[in-house]
Order: structure tokens, then sequence, then C-alpha cells
């Protein structure tokens, strides 16, 4: 490449100039393997930069926000979202079918298909027979209905049973915790049922049977997981 030395200009090559200024390249002439120049002193249009000969940037350099091309190759688990529903108030039935308990209902809208739900409860329960309660967990989409059973429970429909001493005084605390695969970002409703075996027994919620002020709380909570 020839190059030529003006006391005005500096060094003048092919697209380029070196002066007391800086360096001048012309666009689309020339090729540089390397700059040294300060970047204050580099002016003029640069030919455009492959990003694959980009090799060591510190993570700290890269700043800004990418709405493509990046993949996400595991599941994190985020808690994206948390919904709960706290009862207070007591609830009693003699019911030989499954009736929702009242104010233990709660919904979420997951935010993908792919995302699980992860549903947490806590029933404080009695009976008058010295029996087990039994409950159910339900989800709803759309107004459809789906019993969530673990498999070996199957044959009683049943969540869990606890059981009470027999002389109805005592309230038990029923603990559960499940990990939901609802398949949408329609909004999902959880909620509890239970029932008796018996028209003549009764189930409680929130209290024992017998001492009406053996009391307590009962909770359901729901957390959109991740995928």
């Amino acid at each position: 490449m020839a190059l030529t030395l003006s006391g005005t200009n500096g060094v003048v090559g092919a697209g380029f100039t070196v002066d007391a200024s800086g360096v001048s390249v012309t666009a689309g002439v020339g090729t540089f393997s390397s700059l040294n120049a300060a970047a204050s002193g580099l002016t003029g249009a640069l030919p455009a930069l492959d990003a694959a000969n980009l090799t060591s940037i510190n993570a700290a350099q890269l700043v800004g926000v990418c709405t493509s091309g990046l993949t996400k190759t595991g599941g994190f688990g985020k808690i994206l979202q948390v919904e709960q529903a706290l009862k207070t108030d007591a609830f009693s039935t003699s019911s030989t079918s499954y009736v929702d308990i009242t104010g233990l209902s709660v919904n979420i809208t997951p935010s993908s298909s792919s995302n699980k739900v992860l549903v947490d409860f806590v029933i404080a329960c009695g009976n008058n027979t010295g029996t087990q309660n039994r409950f159910e967990l339900v989800r709803q989409v759309g107004g459809s209905d789906t019993a969530i059973n673990p498999t070996e429970m199957s044959s009683s429909t049943a969540m869990f049973y606890v059981s009470e001493s027999s002389t109805g005084y005592m309230r038990a605390q029923c603990v559960y915790r499940f990990l939901d695969s609802p398949n949408t970002t329609s909004q999902v409703n959880y909620r509890l049922r239970t029932l008796m075996y018996s028209a003549s027994y009764v189930q409680y919620v929130n209290r024992a049977h017998y001492n009406t002020n053996t009391t307590g709380s009962s909770v359901i909570t729901v957390m959109e997981v991740a995928a």
C-alpha cells in the first residue's frame, strides 16, 4: 500500500488518514487487523463488525435488551406468582357426597402452559365419630372439575384421611402439598371439598365437635412455578 507523507495531512493511504486529530477511515476501503487509537480519535464510518469474531467480552459490558436469539436450556423453578385464601370461620357438613368447603377456594392464571402450580393447604378439622376426616383437592378450568388424588387413594376418592379421637374434643391439623400441571394459560381454580360416609355424622373445619372453643384456621396457597 502506498503511503503519502504530508506536513499538512500527516500520513495518507488508501482509505485512511492519520494526522494530529486521530485516524480517519473511508468506509469500505482498506482492512485493519487492529486499531490502537483512542476511541475519541476514531472518526468516519467503520466497517461492519461480525459478531462471530467477537471474543472475550466481559459480561459487565453486555448492556441492553435482547428480543430474540437466546434459548433457555434448563428449568429454573422460579416462583412467578402466589395466591392465597385464608378461612377463619367454622364449617360443618353431613353430606355423603363431596361438597365445597366455603372459603377454601383460590384462583390463579398461569403465564405459560408449561409452568406448574404448587398447591399447599392446611386444614383444621374434626368430627363427631372418632373416625376419618375425608378431603379432596379439585382443579377447575373453564367450568370443568378435575379431582386431584394420588393413585393409591383412587379407590376411596380422597386426597387423605385424618383420624380424630372418639371423644370428639380433638381438632386435627391436616397438611398437604401437591405439584400440579394444569397445562393451560386460562384461569385455574383450586378448592377443597369434603364428605362424611354417613349422614348421621358431622364433619367440621376450623373446630372440634364437643368443644367449640377448640378452633383454628385453614389456608390454601397456590404458586406458579416456571418450567
